[in-house]
């Protein structure tokens, strides 16, 4: 999977449709997209509307997900993980998670797949700091309570 160098923070943002990883980038101040899971159609279908529950062909999406978050951590891709995603959807990915994953990991419940990278920069620019971590930082993780 390491096709790109190991970056502390992640942010995974997906709808349970379009699903991809940012990284802060100090070149550009801004997160850009490291990496692409694509758009996940067949067999994972649409995504599901808010407020239903997930199952069926999104529970093995969220165990696609989980599975290569795992593969990167234990490649030591990153160091941080934020879901950007409905709560829903994190909450099922996150469970997944092997549990030192899950200590590292926070979730932001906000569908913000369908942003480009200086949108979604904007909305995420709370959880990077590049030499100072945020004073209500968790002391374990370094992000933003």
């Amino acid at each position: 999977m390491a096709t790109f160098a190991p970056t502390p923070l992640w942010v995974l943002v997906t709808d349970g449709h379009r699903t991809r990883v940012v990284v802060p980038d100090a070149a550009e101040g801004q997160f850009r997209t490291a990496l692409r899971l694509g758009v996940m159609e067949h067999p994972y279908g649409p995504p599901p509307r808010p407020g239903r529950p997930h199952h069926g062909p999104h529970d093995q999406f969220a165990e696609d997900v989980a599975q290569r978050l795992n593969e990167a951590a234990a490649e030591g891709l990153f160091d941080r993980l934020i879901l950007a995603a409905p709560r829903a959807l994190a909450e099922e990915i996150r469970v997944l998670l092997a549990p030192a994953v899950q200590a590292r990991t926070m979730l932001l419940d906000h569908d913000y797949a369908a942003l480009d990278d200086a949108a979604l920069s904007l909305r995420l620019a709370r959880w990077w700091q590049p030499d100072d971590p945020p004073e209500d930082a968790d002391p374990r993780t370094g992000l933003a309570a």
